[in-house]
């Protein structure tokens, strides 16, 4: 067979802008016949704009400038638009990022499945079979009752197997899938990714594969290719990339992955992982759990309760981090709301201090919340978008009256010094910060009152390897510097190896094991434990 025949989808000096502003400057990409190939970056990078350049859907102003996109040797560049609906879903299919955005919550998941294939001339009468047919493909079981729901009613990982349905109705040739299983743990993940392989490999499609995550470039791609601001700046086989990275950035990326960070430089709390650090008892505990107990009443359902936490009892030490790890839905958060008292046990005890969490005086309340601060997974939902950085650091203070102003502009001004903010960020408001200055903002709104315990609620899940590993640093910085105690709730097993000392395993509402965070990871007692293990992405990267 010529060579070119094996070609798919090959980029030629492709240039993009966006008014006047060129983001893509000469990118060259080859994709082949039923390979998996994956574009790896941080945010910025252009791995978006690549996608939305094949796709053609290049949002506003955003337009190639020059170059070639050819799709089994057709040019697609520069096509019109009747061109383009003739290639999207029918030759090329789209796995997009979030599922809860990309499905309209107003139609039956059946029915939107029905709009994908009937683009593609399928008739009436063969439609409603074909639905069902594709649904049971991608994993959903009993499709012809849950083909009657809404988005709603369905899981995040069910969603993203209605989109994975969506993508492959009118079997294309080749297959996007952009961040898509981003906003998924870890089990969910690898069996989301094991099930779109199965079905790429079924089809012989072509897979381009768009992430962040180092981890799953290494383990589910053929080929990697790396951008940065714009260029390709390093492509190969995943192993020898990820391996033997030659470009300063693709180093920086691999040394900052939590894959690699954990297991070959060790932790950052590696003086408290020891193996040999004894499990029980918890040295000068500051926060202990006692048999905490939540239900919730099922609407609709008289009689019925939902069991969030069941009889969970951990102990966290002073002055280290803790981590609480599962999938969703284990009770993670709502431990986590427990201890910040914004969630009242139906039974058991949070202490502080030996002081209980639940305290009927309103001045122990307030002298209990002013010790223990959040900080939440999104920056920019849990920010006042119309307060500068200054009044949103300032206003803890403001409630739990520990400064007059001029003392709270200077105590600002310190901790922005101490997140590595520049002081000139305290006139700037959220919109104009990166996702990780925000981060940083957050930070320093939960160290205004001086807390003696920091509760983070998935705080890095959202942010970029980079970025992710420079608020990973802060923290243990400031850990270190200040003494505070971290509570760190999270689905990702990388970060724990990398930032905790201590870990407790969460699997539907009961702790199922913790100890010293080296020991639960090499020697796990609980299948579960080792179920959430096996499934972390990124084992190439580690050898």
């Amino acid at each position: 067979m010529p060579q070119d025949a094996e070609k798919l989808l090959e980029i030629t000096d492709l240039h993009v802008s966006f008014g006047d502003t060129e983001v893509l400057h000469g990118v060259d990409l080859r994709l082949d016949r039923s390979e998996r190939l994956a574009i790896v970056g941080e945010s910025g990078s252009g791995k978006s704009t690549l996608v939305g350049a094949v796709l053609g859907l290049l949002p506003g102003s955003g337009r190639v400038t020059s170059g070639s996109i050819r799709l089994a040797g057709q040019e697609l560049a520069g096509s019109h638009e009747r061109v383009w609906r003739s290639v999207r879903g029918e030759r090329i299919g789209l796995v997009p990022q979030d599922p809860g955005t990309n499905l309209n919550p107003s139609m039956k998941i059946g029915a939107q499945i029905a709009d994908a294939l009937r683009a593609g001339g399928l008739r009436s009468s063969a439609v409603r079979e074909r639905v069902i047919e594709l649904m049971t493909e991608a994993g959903i079981p009993d499709a012809a009752r849950r083909a009657g729901q809404y988005p709603h009613e369905f899981s995040g990982g069910m969603r993203q197997r209605v989109l994975i349905a969506v993508a492959l109705a009118r079997g294309p040739e080749l297959l996007v899938a952009d961040e898509p299983t981003s906003a998924l743990d870890v089990t969910v993940q690898r069996r989301i990714l094991d099930h779109l392989e199965s079905l790429v490999d079924a089809h012989q499609t072509s897979m381009l594969f768009v992430t962040h995550d180092l981890g799953l470039a290494a383990d589910r791609a053929e080929r990697v290719v790396v951008m940065y601001r714009g260029e390709i700046v390093e492509a190969g086989p995943a192993k020898a990339i990820l391996g033997d990275p030659q470009h300063e950035y693709t180093k920086r990326l691999v040394a900052a992955a939590p894959a690699v960070t954990a297991r070959t430089t060790g932790a950052m709390a590696s003086a408290a992982t020891s193996a040999e650090a004894p499990a029980t008892p918890v040295p000068d505990p500051i926060l202990v759990i006692e048999s905490l107990t939540k239900e919730y009443a099922l609407r609709g359902r008289r009689g019925q309760r939902l069991v969030a936490a069941d009889g969970v009892s951990f102990a966290v030490e002073r002055g280290t981090t803790t981590a609480v790890v599962g999938e969703s839905g284990s009770g993670k958060t709502t431990v986590a709301k427990m201890v910040l008292g914004l969630e009242t046990p139906t039974s058991g005890r949070v202490l502080i201090d030996g002081q209980d969490v639940g305290v009927d005086s309103r001045a122990q309340r307030r002298q209990l919340r002013r010790r223990v601060q959040p900080v939440f997974q999104d920056p920019y939902g849990s920010l006042d978008p119309s307060y500068t950085v200054e009044r949103i650091v300032a206003e803890p203070m403001e409630i739990f009256g520990t400064t007059d102003r001029a003392g709270r502009r200077r105590r600002v001004a310190e901790l922005l010094d101490q997140v590595a903010l520049p002081r000139g960020t305290a006139s700037r408001r959220p919109h104009e910060l990166s996702g990780g200055q925000r981060q940083r903002v957050a930070i320093a709104r939960a160290l205004a009152p001086s807390p003696d315990l920091v509760v983070c609620d998935e705080a890095v899940s959202a942010l970029d390897v980079l970025v992710q590993d420079q608020i990973l640093r802060l923290l243990d910085e400031l850990q270190r510097n200040l003494g505070i105690t971290l509570l760190f709730i999270t689905h990702d097993l990388s970060v724990t190896r990398q930032i905790a000392h201590r870990v407790v395993v969460m699997e539907k509402g009961r702790d199922v094991e913790h100890g010293p965070t080296e020991q639960v990871f090499t020697t796990p007692t609980s299948a579960y434990t080792a179920e959430l293990l096996e499934a972390i992405p990124g084992a190439a990267l580690a050898r």
